[in-house]
């Protein structure tokens, strides 16, 4: 489209700056994975680049989009599964729903959600102290 529409060079400098682009995202999908192998069990930076780029490509190109899919379903179940846990231990390391429920009355840290839904009043998780939400919600 590019050559039709403008010329061969519009189109050279499209191709070279995607293929660039994409260049340095694989990089970066490939290493973060590998460094946390690389941490876990002690192969070289080197080696579990390539591995995890060899593991991924065999993966993808047999299970094709319905592999990849499947794994995108089974990686936002445990994200969704990890924040349950992380919201419950956080409350149980607090002492309770009770005890979190009187620090967040005593300091005001935590808000109450609107119920009027107005998107003109400054909602945060975190408040200054001292602040009430009845002032917020007048």
């Amino acid at each position: 489209y590019l050559e039709h529409r403008f010329d061969r060079r519009v189109r050279m400098v499209a191709s070279l700056v995607f293929t660039s682009q994409m260049i340095i995202y694989m990089s970066i999908v490939l290493y973060a994975p590998a460094l946390a192998l690389n941490a876990v069990t002690g192969l070289s930076k080197w080696t579990a680049i390539l591995s995890v780029g060899i593991v991924c490509t065999i993966y993808c190109t047999i299970g094709g989009i319905k592999a990849v899919i499947w794994t995108d379903v089974f990686q936002s179940f445990l994200m969704f599964t990890a924040m349950i846990i992380i919201v419950v231990k956080g409350v149980y390391d607090v002492g309770g729903v009770d005890v979190l429920k009187s620090k967040s009355d005593d300091k005001t840290y935590v808000l109450v959600a609107n119920n009027r839904r107005n998107l003109h009043i400054c909602l945060a998780l975190w408040c200054q102290p001292n602040t009430s939400s009845e002032t917020i919600n007048s």
